[in-house]
């Protein structure tokens, strides 16, 4: 399918789908199976998985639309993280198992605990704030150990999962393991499978990110366009035109070096992306950043309506923060690729910063 008809189908589906008693109803702790069964109908969970596997088989890029769509419609379900974990499981030409399923990077597993025996592998230990963790059937952990990943069963009796949430209500939970038996271990040929699913949901949240924005900005607009304040529309007054005008090059910015990132990630049939490591981590923190001027901006030109929970924007904005401090916050990317801009040193910096392999 071309980007356009993906871009077509993922607005159809999302508008139709999802509204405000919807994500209510979420937020309450009650799973939209209607509207997961609908994804599923449509194919988006698998979309960069391999044709052999079901899937599209797509690009990342190609996939662009449906992750703007989560963010901008505000869709109360887990198909990133789905996305991303049936996109590894079809890297590694495995079984893919049906459902949602969700994933966890390198940094949640550090006190994880992985005992192979000749017939079984067994994990015990805890990691926390799991997206959807409550939601899921699945969960793909990158093993400690060596270069592979774990798929584990959530529904064995050996796994606890406490439910928390996150600043917009949805399901960030914290998951024990008491000698939980995996499903299966799947190598991973491309970079360090913790360091890839970092990435990949980085990524995810970028896009995600931007697609919020997105949907913040039109509603500022509008409401600036409308609202008459001193006998007239306050979307004349400079002040707010300055405000707009900043907020659209913040979530521009963050648009482009998220689509630079979609189209240097890896995907089916496509080697390792020497890329990606940098584009990513870019995305991410100009993501991120763009979440502190943009929410900042659609709230103060809303004024004291845009604080209340009746009033739409919040359902944007919240998520935006939130998806900022999943997988590396600003200040997380800006340390990894400050370190890297330090140990390329003044005679490889601008040569590697070009090429896009700066934290390759």
């Amino acid at each position: 399918m071309s980007y356009e008809m993906i871009q077509d189908s993922a607005r159809h589906l999302f508008s139709k789908e999802v509204n405000r008693a919807l994500i209510e109803k979420v937020e309450s702790g009650v799973f939209p199976e209607q509207l997961w069964n609908t994804i599923e109908n449509s194919g988006f969970h698998r979309i960069m998985c391999r044709e052999a596997d079901g899937g599209m088989q797509e690009s990342w890029e190609v996939a662009f639309p449906i992750l703007h769509a989560i963010g901008y419609h505000q869709a109360p379900v887990p198909l990133a993280e789905t996305i991303i974990a049936a996109f590894v499981l079809s890297m590694a030409e495995v079984d893919i198992p049906e459902g949602p399923m969700t994933f966890v990077t390198e940094g949640k597993t550090v006190g994880l605990q992985v005992q192979h025996s000749e017939n079984a592998i067994h994990i015990s230990g805890t990691v926390s704030k799991v997206p959807w963790a409550r939601c899921c059937r699945h969960i793909i952990l990158p093993s400690p150990q060596n270069n592979q990943m774990l798929l584990v069963p959530l529904g064995q009796d050996t796994v606890s999962i406490g439910q928390q949430c996150d600043k917009a209500k949805m399901p960030l939970d914290t998951v024990t393991f008491n000698n939980t038996k995996a499903a299966l271990a799947i190598k991973w040929d491309y970079e360090s499978s913790g360091e890839s699913l970092m990435q990949l949901g980085a990524l995810c949240k970028s896009i995600m990110i931007v697609g919020a924005l997105d949907f913040a900005f039109e509603l500022s607009v509008t409401y600036a366009s409308e609202r008459r304040q001193f006998g007239k529309v306050i979307g004349k007054n400079q002040a707010i035109q300055q405000q707009l005008a900043l907020m659209a090059g913040n979530l521009s910015s963050a648009r482009i070096a998220s689509l630079l990132a979609a189209q240097d990630a890896i995907f089916s049939g496509c080697s390792k992306s020497a890329t990606f490591a940098f584009t990513s981590a870019a995305a991410k923190l100009r993501a991120s950043e763009a979440v502190s001027v943009c929410a900042g901006i659609a709230h103060q030109v809303h004024g004291a309506i845009g604080f209340t929970y009746e009033y739409k924007l919040n359902f944007a904005t919240r998520r935006a923060w939130s998806w900022r401090e999943q997988y590396g916050t600003d200040s997380y990317w800006a340390n990894r690729i400050g370190k890297a801009t330090i140990a390329a040193g003044k005679d490889d910096f601008w040569k590697q910063l070009i090429a896009k392999t700066l934290l390759d």
